[in-house]
């Protein structure tokens, strides 16, 4: 499922100092949590079919309430196995239920510049500022990292079966023919 977790930190430069500022972050970020949510919701009602993925209020309420433990998650400071497992199992949703990868990446970059729009006007010394912005954007890219694994798996496992169906079309013709 998930590779080296540790080997992953290492290829992202994710060290113990960006775990630090990131959980410095979380007073800061956690009294805009209410912002977040309204405006991230108002950035995904403008995808086309929106409506498809989020059907009903139930599975809205049920969403919201996720995307609010992801959030406060991302400044815990305890990036463990548990944590990128809850990410690959939020990514095998995404897949499960048909979710474009376009849509995830498009929801990751609207969260970045929340975040940094919230840094920038919470820190006012520039090179600290620097710091945090550079501290979460690693974290935000190893979590769309793991989260698209579920995505490049399924694509794999599509491969394949591709693979062999192409296979035994061409075998069964092969053996037809003679």
């Amino acid at each position: 499922m998930i590779e080296n977790i540790e080997q992953i930190k290492k290829d992202f430069d994710f060290t113990q100092e960006d775990v630090e500022r990131i959980k410095k972050l979380k007073p800061i970020l956690e009294k805009y949590l209410d912002e977040f949510i309204s405006r991230f919701y108002f950035f995904i009602s403008r995808f086309p079919d929106y409506n498809q993925f989020l059907k009903n209020e139930d599975m809205i309420m049920r969403h919201k309430s996720e995307l609010k433990n992801w959030f406060l998650d991302l400044f815990s400071g305890n990036y463990d196995e548990s944590y990128f497992s809850k990410l690959y199992k939020i990514g095998e949703v995404h897949v499960k239920i048909g979710l474009p990868t376009h849509y995830v990446n498009a929801a990751f970059n609207f969260v970045r510049r929340f975040i940094i729009e919230k840094i920038d006007a919470e820190i006012q010394d520039r090179n600290e500022r620097n710091l945090y912005v550079a501290s979460i954007g690693k974290l935000l890219d190893i979590n769309l990292d793991v989260l698209t694994l579920a995505y490049r798996e399924e694509e794999l496992i599509k491969m394949g079966l591709c693979l062999n169906m192409r296979k035994f079309y061409l075998f069964s013709q092969k053996d037809f023919l003679k």
